[in-house]
């Protein structure tokens, strides 16, 4: 960690110090969307990813929470409350994981932000609910590899539309894209792995304090929010790391560190601003998802909304990693 802390350091030119001020966050997300005014082509990923969530064939979890609901019997009152609760998701359409709902990291897609309560025009005409318990994970999990590569191409494309980096042409190149997806899913195992290091103590206690009678210690669940918030906030740009300087997990985290770190308040208030965006918006869209009409509208908004910000953090990772001197992509050595 005292080489993440001091690593900007050494690395930062001397004639940053001489450079004009960095755009800030407002300027940043204007050009952000300006991104997609001069290249709207980007949109038609998301747009068509929720017409087909909208429109195409649905596979309900149900078959697998039953089969969990049939198993769960006679193992206890925990067991089977543990599995009503996820009986309760049995309407889920597994191929939404094509749209790579990830911390951090989320397709602009609207049609799986309502899937807790969805209106009655997303509700396709085509749905699956007596499938094979096994197929139907078969089937989710091949929808998430999917969206590993369409959510890869989709950064891909914006990386080189908004920051420059590469070509537009690469996010159909399986090369890049394969990398990227594999990279991704590289980066939430060692996300999993810092959290789960961090959390070890406080689970270990809790475990033994619900084993000696002392009962849950909900105390301890709010002490975790502190270190989750604390990396959510200084890795919030290791995604972006990972497409712009096309490097490994870990080395995406010090880049992002590095750059909250340094820029922290601007890095707040980026973050407060897309997170209010990307959660609030949304349900200001769902008065127009009362209709087929209103729906296509409020998706074509969406896609132009989320994209931009994502093309702004983009641009505000880049310039403030530049300035630091941190790692640039290279062409050719993709």
């Amino acid at each position: 960690m005292n080489n993440w802390r001091g690593a900007w350091r050494g690395t930062r030119p001397q004639s940053a110090l001489q450079e004009p001020p960095l755009p800030g966050v407002i300027d940043t997300i204007g050009l952000g969307y300006a991104t997609l005014w001069l290249k709207p082509q980007l949109l038609l990923p998301p747009i068509l990813l929720d017409l087909y969530l909208w429109l195409g064939l649905r596979v309900t979890a149900r078959p697998v929470t039953l089969q969990l609901l049939d198993r769960s019997r006679g193992q206890g009152d925990t067991v089977e409350a543990l599995a009503r609760d996820i009986h309760g998701w049995r309407d889920f359409n597994v191929l939404e994981w094509i749209s790579l709902r990830l911390p951090t990291l989320r397709m602009p897609s609207l049609i799986p932000l309502f899937a807790d309560r969805e209106p009655e025009p997303i509700r396709g005409w085509l749905e699956v609910t007596a499938a094979p318990w096994w197929l139907v994970i078969l089937v989710g999990l091949a929808a998430l590899a999917v969206g590993l590569l369409i959510g890869a191409g989709f950064l891909v494309a914006m990386a080189a539309a908004s920051a420059g980096v590469g070509a537009t042409s690469d996010a159909v190149r399986l090369a890049v894209t394969g990398r990227l997806a594999l990279m991704i899913v590289a980066w939430l195992f060692a996300l999993t792995g810092l959290l789960a290091l961090v959390a070890m103590p406080l689970i270990v206690t809790s475990v033994l304090a619900a084993y000696y009678g002392f009962g849950a210690v909900p105390g301890l669940a709010l002490v975790l929010l502190f270190p989750v918030a604390w990396g959510f906030v200084y890795f919030y740009f290791s995604v972006q790391a990972l497409v712009i300087d096309r490097v490994g997990p870990f080395a995406s985290m010090r880049a992002s560190y590095l750059v909250v770190k340094r820029y922290f308040w601007q890095s707040l208030g980026f973050i407060a601003f897309s997170l209010t965006v990307e959660t609030g918006f949304p349900f200001a869209l769902r008065a127009l998802a009362r209709h087929p009409a209103g729906l296509a509208v409020a998706i074509a908004v969406n896609a132009f909304v989320a994209s931009g910000m994502l093309a702004a953090g983009m641009l505000f990772y880049r310039d403030r990693a530049r300035r630091l001197g941190l790692p640039a992509f290279v062409p050719g050595l993709s």
